[in-house]
């Protein structure tokens, strides 16, 4: 059995960029992507005593390179985790979003992750403005955008 996990969106106030993890994915090898590389946002599993907020913030770290408080990290969907495939895994998977500055963001250019668990995350910063050409092939990535994208489209008619 699966344990549960946790994904979420990085979103830089100051360049207005989202920030994402590259990684190459087994399943995702085709003759089009042969090394399954993909674009997503990053995510972590419950194998640690911590709780959402907690774990959001030791995979900042780890997984990109980034500094949050726990006080900052906005958990969705009222706090309840979604199934990732309800009547084939158990799994289910917490949302999240966290805003930062640039200063939280290590400059460092360098590969991320945890070595032992054979992880090479590279990271990539999108501008808001060219989400719509960027291919999205992972649905926690997917959600998350379209749940950002929303929000946006929220916050601009309500100005």
């Amino acid at each position: 059995m699966a344990t549960d996990s946790v994904a979420f969106l990085v979103h830089n106030q100051d360049t207005d960029e989202l920030l994402f993890a590259t990684q190459d994915r087994a399943p995702m090898m085709r003759p089009d992507n042969p090394t399954g590389t993909i674009l997503e946002v990053a995510a972590g599993r419950f194998d640690t005593n911590l709780g959402v907020r907690g774990l959001v913030v030791k995979e900042l770290k780890e997984e990109l390179g980034v500094t949050a408080d726990e006080s900052e990290i906005q958990i969705l969907n009222d706090g309840i985790p979604l199934a990732l495939s309800p009547g084939v895994l158990t799994e289910r998977q917490y949302l999240a979003y966290v805003e930062v500055t640039s200063d939280r963001i290590d400059p460092a250019k360098r590969l991320y992750g945890e070595r032992a668990e054979g992880e090479a995350i590279a990271r990539r910063f999108i501008p808001v403005k060219d989400l719509a050409r960027t291919p999205i092939h992972d649905m926690k990535t997917w959600a998350l955008l379209q749940w950002f994208l929303g929000r946006n489209a929220k916050m601009k008619t309500t100005e």
